[in-house]
């Protein structure tokens, strides 16, 4: 979470950054998320802003194959509704658009 560091993130504005390591190690070999054999990783950047019992949220994330090169931009947003029964439950709707794989 690059910001807010002690505010309450579900009543404030928050602004994410993750990196990810997909490393196939062991009996867990196989494809990674872009469906290639061997390591990829994922570098994602996300917002999000509550209004009211509402929130939205968008995020944008490039996962690249290491050996490779290939990649792809993913960006996607979801809509969100808390509901009155609990604090941290909340519908939501989402949507994913994502170009074409990439080599470099």
């Amino acid at each position: 979470m690059l910001w807010p560091w002690f505010s309450d993130a579900h009543a404030s504005n928050a602004l994410a950054l993750e990196y990810l390591l997909e490393q196939p190690v062991g009996p867990l070999t196989g494809l990674n998320q872009l469906g290639l054999p061997g390591a990829m990783s994922r570098v994602s950047l996300a917002y999000r802003k509550p209004l009211g019992s509402f929130e939205v949220s968008g995020a944008a994330t490039v996962p690249v194959d290491h050996v490779s090169r290939a990649g792809a931009l993913q960006l996607g947003g979801h809509v969100g509704y808390r509901l009155p029964i609990g604090e941290h439950i909340l519908l939501f709707a989402q949507g994913l658009a994502f170009d074409e794989q990439w080599h470099r």
